[in-house]
């Protein structure tokens, strides 16, 4: 069972903005009416938040709803309430099952703090049978490692002494204690199956796995591993979940039965027929695997070249059952033979992420917004039809089509009048669709998605099914009904007919031509031609495709992958402030004692500064990445110093800040520009007293120096800065050339702040300074506006995405993001904390 967070975001394929374009006849995928597929709704219902359904599960014949205020426990059977659990003036936060109880984590909030306790409820009444201040859950729900049995004993953490305590579910009394090695400071998972209870506790620089006997709390084995993801316990192993790795071991004595080192972009995996099944995202193929736990080895094996992505498995009897991440309709399910590895897809009367399966149902969860109203909970169970059953699981022909040869897929478009960008791409999803890039005579590209639809009434409940998770408003004159997808009015999908269209954007100032866009092009679909090929089971086979080189960076515990595809690559690191340098030298990395500051576009040349003073002048140190040569530069006279860095865009000519202090760029002069190939230094005073952080950047097209200038009150509550700023753009003569309004706080991590256009400029809204936004980089309009919880943007991945560093479990990672806000993938990441302030320096491939 998968306990790690659901992983949100859009990862299923690095592109720019494009249009999306699936068009499936008649004949292809079979409805959702259950008189064709054999599926049925059970039942439904209804619950308030949270706002996703993570914390939804079944456990021991009990279907657990947590809501904001109580603990639901519902009969699977009929969806029929069993009992709440709903404590006067406390939340309930977290919950697990145990024995004979549910042990429920509450936080009551008192004028001296929060008071966390555990109470114990009788699973068969909700009667509370127990209840302990000042005690919390093993680990959070987030992390806590996940049991396919039920445990016979409740984990619990003394947030005092930090020890992992075994408690009676009956009684809550303590069985045993476990304190915490003295070299670990804080334990990050725990949980228990029938037979074995693990705890991952952080240890130094890594991470300590111990296996225990539940009864007693005796450790049986550990491992330590330098990265974490999650836990699984289950089948008499212990599943270890690493970023990159999948480690399975023997629950009893620990013994590595197998493992895999392929898990960049995640490996998924679940008990089932007696195999453990292990699903992948490998570089645009979808691997799935049997490993036969005697042997260790995969009994079967296969891939889908441009295959949907699994977040998610749940096995009942010897099938595993699962919703393909990228569903956009949220329909569509994949059931796999565990003991042969047998694919076969349907399509379901149903939408939303599959949790559970219980005896012949499976359990569906998604959030409905509806209209003006609070977001809720929809939990749907369907009943499973023999033929889809694990034992009578048979092939048959594939119901998803893809494009029909010769067929023009961006046709519509240009019928429309719309101008399209390159040729059509494939693009993973299901179903399959291709991509068009297109865009209008002026403005900023937007976004189409097509679906056709077995009937009419079928494609009406998609499209009502859409607008429900997004409460968004109706809009008359398009189609035969269209909606709005979100109260940002981010999108818009129409209805003509089984045709389903949805257009979107992330750029504001495209919002108000998403509704003419789709009128224009929702009757010029019809026309696409498709075939269906002649099977969906891919052939078993004995190797798969590796997902890029992944390797370790030295001196740190980083992992890095070779993406294919990437445009940039990483060139240099350094570790924080006054730690060593590492630069790349083709297959590595030497390491240097210099501290790096910037890298140029090309790769070629490494910037560090003087430590000090050189005969009462700053400078800066050039390091020659081809040649290996070290040159320094004088540059300004003390009291004068020159720093912040940043390479011209075409590699030749270096920028850096004239003050008089590193802390205070208030004493700002100029700048200063070193052409190390003549060797000149030409130092400029603006005029302008005021550039705080970050410093002089190069204008967008590299001939200019630009800066931005606080305007309005001085804050500091998110750390200082103005209400808002001025980009001032000066010839390299220091003359001032143009000045743009109305942006937020900029970031000195970005070193160019330039889209590869030079069109649009990265920064923190004026407004709301946690979220990013992009502008026009001329008049410093806002295009678009990204909720994110990154830490700071490193650079531009391409024109239509950002790398940015933030946080990934307990440490930290470079992610390529869309506009959107949706993470892709990761190029660099660490599992542990640490490092925080490790500097990753990306360059352009050539081209």
């Amino acid at each position: 069972m998968l306990t790690g967070p659901w992983r949100g975001g859009g990862r299923a394929a690095i592109l720019t903005v494009l249009v999306l374009l699936v068009a499936v006849p008649r004949s292809a995928l079979p409805s959702g009416d259950p008189a064709r597929t054999g599926f049925s709704e059970v039942w439904s219902l209804e619950a308030p938040g949270p706002l996703d359904g993570s914390a939804v599960r079944l456990s021991g014949g009990d279907l657990l709803v947590p809501t904001r205020t109580a603990l639901r426990v519902h009969d699977p059977a009929t969806g029929a309430e069993r009992w709440r659990y709903a404590p006067a003036g406390a939340a309930v936060r977290e919950w697990a099952p145990a024995g004979p109880a549910v042990v429920a984590e509450t936080r009551r909030p008192t004028p001296s703090g929060d008071v966390t306790a555990l109470t114990g409820l009788s699973r068969r009444t909700g009667a509370v049978l127990w209840h302990r201040e000042e005690l919390g859950l093993g680990a959070p729900m987030s992390a806590r490692a996940g049991a396919e049995e039920t445990p016979p004993v409740g984990l619990a953490r003394d947030p005092v002494s930090r020890a992992l305590l075994g408690l009676d579910p009956a009684t809550g009394r303590t069985r045993w204690t476990l304190p915490l090695p003295p070299s670990c400071d804080r334990m990050i998972a725990a949980g228990s199956g029938a037979r074995t209870a693990v705890i991952a506790t952080r240890c130094g620089n890594g991470i300590r796995v111990s296996a225990l006997d539940p009864a007693g709390g005796a450790e049986r084995w550990s491992t330590r591993i330098t990265s974490f993801s999650a836990l699984y316990v289950g089948g008499g192993t212990v599943v270890v979940s690493r970023p990159e790795r999948l480690t399975v071991h023997d629950a009893a004595t620990g013994r590595v039965i197998t493992e895999r080192g392929d898990c960049w972009d995640g490996c998924v995996p679940v008990h089932a027929g007696g195999r453990i099944v292990v699903a992948s995202d490998q570089d645009g193929a979808s691997a799935v695997e049997g490993i036969d736990l005697t042997r260790g080895s995969a009994a079967w094996r296969w891939a889908q070249p441009n295959g949907p992505r699994y977040d998610r498995l749940v096995p009942l009897g010897a099938a595993v059952y699962a919703t393909p991440y990228g569903d956009d309709l949220g329909r569509v399910l994949d059931v796999i033979q565990a003991p042969t590895g047998l694919l076969r897809r349907t399509m379901i009367p149903a939408a939303g992420p599959l949790f559970g399966a219980d005896r012949d149902r499976l359990y569906f969860v998604r959030t409905v917004r509806p209209a003006a109203l609070p977001a809720r909970l929809r939990v749907t169970a369907l009943r499973v039809p023999d033929r889809f059953t694990g034992s009578s699981l048979a092939a048959e022909p594939a119901t998803v089509p893809v494009a029909a040869p010769g067929a023009d897929l961006c046709g519509p478009l240009r019928a429309a009048g719309f101008t399209v960008l390159g040729r059509a791409r494939y693009r993973r999803a299901v179903p399959p669709f291709t991509a068009c890039e297109f865009g209008e005579a002026r403005g900023e590209p937007m976004t189409a998605e097509f679906w056709r639809l077995a009937t009419e009434a079928e494609a009406a409940r998609v499209l009502t099914e859409l607008g429900a998770e997004s409460g968004g408003m109706s809009v008359p004159g398009v189609g035969d009904e269209a909606r709005l997808l979100d109260d940002r009015g981010r999108a818009v999908v129409v209805r003509t007919g089984r045709d389903l269209l949805r257009i979107r954007s992330p750029y504001l100032t495209a919002r108000d031509r998403l509704v003419p866009v789709a009128r224009a092009l929702a009757g010029r679909l019809g026309a696409l031609r498709w075939a269906v090929p002649a099977s969906w089971s891919p052939p078993v086979e004995y190797g798969v495709t590796p997902a890029g080189r992944i390797r370790r960076l030295p001196g740190t515990r980083f992992q890095v992958r070779d993406a294919p595809g990437s445009p940039l690559s990483l060139t240099a690191y350094q570790l924080g402030k006054d730690g060593p340098a590492y630069l790349g030298n083709g297959d590595g990395f030497t390491v240097r004692r210099e501290r790096v500051k910037a890298v140029s576009q090309d790769g070629r040349w490494a910037v560090s500064d003087f430590r000090d003073y050189v005969d009462g002048r700053d400078g800066v140190v050039l390091l020659d990445r081809r040649g290996g040569g070290v040159r320094r530069i004088a540059t300004v006279r003390r009291p004068w110093s020159n720093t912040a860095p940043v390479w011209s865009p075409d590699g030749r000519v270096l920028l850096t800040l004239w003050h008089t202090d590193e802390r205070d760029y208030s004493t700002a002069r100029g700048f200063v520009v070193v052409d190390p190939a003549r060797g000149t230094v030409e130092v400029t005073l603006t005029g302008d007293d005021q550039p705080h952080e970050p410093p002089y950047r190069w204008s967008a097209d590299g001939t200019g120096v630009s800066g931005h200038f606080g305007l309005g009150d001085l804050y500091t509550d998110l750390g200082e800065g103005y209400d808002s700023y001025e980009l001032r753009t000066f010839g390299t003569d220091g003359a001032p050339l143009s000045a743009a309004r109305g942006l937020g706080r900029p970031d000195g991590e970005i070193l160019d702040p330039y889209s590869p256009s030079g069109r649009r400029l990265a920064g923190w809204c004026p407004d709301r300074p946690r979220d990013l936004c992009v502008h026009d980089a001329a008049t410093g309009a806002a295009l678009v506006r990204i909720e994110t919880n990154m830490r700071y943007p490193i650079r531009w991945y391409d024109e239509h995405h950002l790398l940015v560093w933030r946080r990934h479990g307990e440490g930290h990672a470079a992610s390529v993001m869309d506009l959107h806000g949706r993470i892709l993938t990761d190029l660099a990441r660490d599992g542990l904390a640490g490092r925080s302030e490790m500097k990753l320096f990306y360059t352009p491939l050539p081209r």
